[in-house]
């Protein structure tokens, strides 16, 4: 198989087409499936050890979720209920103020002994959403040796990892790839 992209032409045995929010612009039978959400992110600067878990998902009723990394950083996000439609069919991967606002005041009213927090980082990114909230793992029925993966509804990072191993046997088994120039 010869797949043809601007930075040149590769040859694969197998492909795996994993572009979740932007899958339909390659495999058009999947665009009618997804639909783009808007999420946004901030991070705070490292901060002493707060949280025991290394992930709170849902806590709130507006869906905030956060996660304390290693050198102490933590990362929410949420607040989408805020946005107009609540960001769903929004492709554009910009933050907005009204929801970074919110963010922001995620952390005073849950935990009102963390002050000092300083934003370092703010981002947005669009998730690929699916009718029933569950991801599309399939084989395309017009080429045998492709697959797409996408559609996670916003909880890729807790599922994406799994999938691949699950079906890394299935799909991935004696994938060589070459570089045609």
């Amino acid at each position: 198989m010869l797949i043809h992209t601007t930075h040149g032409t590769v040859r694969a045995r197998k492909v795996i087409v994993a572009l979740n929010a932007w899958t339909g612009e390659l495999v058009p039978a999947i665009d009618k499936l997804i639909t783009p959400v808007r999420g946004q992110v901030l991070a705070y600067g490292p901060h002493a050890p707060v949280f025991t878990t290394s992930m709170s998902v849902d806590f709130t009723d507006t869906e905030e979720y956060w996660q304390q990394t290693v050198d102490g950083t933590i990362v929410l996000g949420g607040c989408r209920a805020i946005a107009p439609g609540c960001d769903i069919g929004v492709g554009v991967d910009q933050p907005t103020t009204e929801v970074q606002t919110a963010l922001e005041q995620v952390f005073p009213q849950l935990f009102p002994s963390l002050t000092n927090l300083q934003v370092v980082q703010r981002w947005a990114g669009v998730m690929a959403f699916t009718p029933d909230l569950l991801p599309i793992v399939d084989q395309l029925k017009d080429m045998p040796r492709a697959w797409v993966v996408c559609g996670f509804s916003g909880h890729g990072k807790l599922c994406a990892k799994k999938l691949v191993h699950s079906g890394e046997k299935k799909i991935l088994s004696s994938v060589t790839c070459t570089v045609i120039t």
